[in-house]
């Protein structure tokens, strides 16, 4: 498997995931990388960031906060 096709399973999974801030927690992000990686035979290390780039939306649910809007 080729690591766009183990990025966009990952993907696939997690946006049905998707929480109310808009993102999950590095540990369970973590734990799904861990788990395609045993699933696809992948044997490199592979962290949150590698995939996943969450600052954009960390730093709109900081706003979101610091306005006091709520859904």
């Amino acid at each position: 498997m080729r690591d766009r096709d183990l990025v966009s399973s990952i993907y696939d999974i997690q946006s049905r995931l998707v929480l109310k801030e808009g993102f999950s927690d590095d540990k369970v992000l973590q734990t799904m990388i861990d788990d395609m990686k045993r699933t696809t035979k992948v044997q490199r290390e592979i962290k949150v960031a590698d995939i996943f780039d969450l600052s954009f939306v960390k730093k709109a649910n900081e706003e979101i906060r610091a306005s006091g809007w709520k859904p």
